[in-house]
């Protein structure tokens, strides 16, 4: 059991002890301190924080809200257990069991007690990728290790999007945490934004410098290009956008327009930032209804088969249906939509050596 100000977790561990057979928790287990019911995020259903142990012994972890006791007995009743199998390729699901289950009556009463945060000052200024970055501070936890960093916005104060995927020091890499858990301490200004990265807890080995490795940044490039769409003319209608076609179609029937935007090998955009003008209004409300997944070496690749969209197999996502809902549009009039941005995905291996300030 870990408790600290950011969220608790129980970990557990269960063996088949008759059979060489992998279990997980199911999806409604009942947590509750006294009479109170505890909310919890459910057992990670990604099974990405379980690992097997052997062939008949699986450890995971329950990730819950934060106590606002320091000190506290939690109930945990656990009625329904899943069967998960491992894939070829060493991968844990739940697709080849059919869902297979065990019930039971299972209950525990864990004792946990939450334990200090440690706040590091860093103070770095650095230029990664043309991109000037600020590393804060390193807020260490006994189940999360958050790295505080502010990042400059581009000229039409459009949010960059960065992934470090790693701490490396010289014994230890501290991998990403996959946690819901956020620290209050992020803002938005107008030239700077404060964001954060959650990594794998270091309180119990904290190291005094390390790399910082980036993995990624997903670019938004501004153009803010406006087209004029003829709503008298027959849809639907072509229009070009570095290249790439795009076609406007509308259905009167459905109060949709929609926009079907052409893939190839040249097209050098991901998603678009795209505001829709009619003649009662403007809308920037819409859906990416259908898309191409690509990998590095232009491969398209099956969605169903992607384990880590944007990490590990360093997928970039072509959205090629968009549609806008336009309900209280009667009848449906557009006359123009304007590309304020465009995304482009960059996959890098790119490090930054830190070293936390000492006092």
């Amino acid at each position: 059991m870990l408790a600290d100000a950011f969220q608790t977790y129980i970990f557990f561990e269960i063996e088949d002890l008759e059979e060489n057979r992998l279990f997980t928790i199911g999806t409604s287990p009942s947590i509750s301190m006294g009479d109170k019911s505890l909310g919890y995020v459910q057992p990670d259903r990604s099974l990405t924080d379980v690992s097997a142990i052997g062939a008949n012994k699986l450890r995971g972890k329950i990730a819950m809200e934060p106590l606002k006791e320091d000190k506290a007995e939690i109930d945990l009743e656990i009625k329904e257990l899943i069967e998960i199998v491992k894939s070829k390729t060493g991968e844990l699901g739940t697709e080849k069991t059919g869902q297979k289950s065990v019930q039971g009556n299972w209950s525990f009463t864990v004792p946990i007690e939450k334990q200090e945060i440690i706040k590091k000052e860093i103070g770095f200024d650095t230029v990664m990728e043309g991109h000037p970055i600020t590393f804060d501070t390193l807020i260490i936890a006994p189940t999360v290790t958050f790295l505080m960093y502010n990042h400059m916005v581009n000229e039409d104060h459009r949010d960059n999007v960065f992934l470090f995927n790693a701490l490396k020091t010289e014994k230890q890499t501290y991998e990403l945490e996959n946690s819901s858990a956020y620290p209050n301490e992020s803002n938005i200004g107008r030239e700077w934004h404060s964001q954060y990265t959650a990594f794998k807890t270091m309180y119990y080995n904290i190291q005094d410098s390390f790399n910082l490795n980036l993995a990624i940044i997903q670019e938004q490039i501004p153009v803010d290009q406006e087209f004029s769409i003829d709503p008298h003319k027959a849809f639907p209608q072509t229009y070009e956008f570095l290249g790439t076609k795009l076609v406007v179609n509308k259905s009167e029937e459905e109060k949709k327009l929609l926009f079907e935007i052409n893939y190839n090998d040249n097209r050098i955009f991901e998603q678009l930032d795209i505001e829709l003008y009619f003649q009662s209004g403007i809308s920037r409300s819409y859906y990416e209804t259908a898309g191409v997944y690509v990998n590095e070496r232009g491969e398209v690749q099956n969605q169903e088969t992607l384990n880590d969209i944007g990490g590990k197999d360093k997928i970039r996502f072509y959205p090629t249906e968009i549609e806008f809902h336009l309900e209280n549009e009667e009848p449906i009039l557009p006359t123009g939509f304007k590309i304020h941005t465009y995304q482009v995905t960059k996959f890098l291996d790119e490090q930054v050596h830190l070293e936390l300030k000492k006092k």
